[in-house]
């Protein structure tokens, strides 16, 4: 059920953004037996607030569970719909934003 799942992410989510100190928000989440997972409206924003990345729907399929339950984060194809990707240098920073994103984790 799209409901169920989309609240699970959303408590995820919330776990990462608190214990990494990111910005993530995710609408909608749909996954299925078959491993597909259907991402709506994923917002991204960066240490300034201002978005780094966003996706109206990202698509993929999971490709090993087990790997996936140990952290081990392994997709098939991902297909993304209207992504945008904001990266930039700050005035005054060496790194850019999607650089101090990835250093989060």
């Amino acid at each position: 059920m799209p409901f169920v799942q989309t609240k699970i992410a959303q408590y995820v989510t919330d776990e990462i953004n608190k214990s990494y100190g990111t910005d993530i928000t995710i609408e909608q989440v749909s996954i299925t037996v078959f491993g597909g997972v259907k991402l709506k409206k994923v917002l991204i924003k960066d240490y300034k607030k201002d978005t780094l990345i966003y996706a109206n729907r990202i698509n993929t399929n999971i490709l090993d569970f087990n790997k996936l339950i140990s952290g081990d984060l392994i997709f098939g194809d991902i297909r993304l719909d209207q992504l945008l990707l904001n990266m930039k240098t700050y005035k005054g920073e060496k790194d850019t934003n999607l650089d101090k994103f990835i250093s989060c984790f």
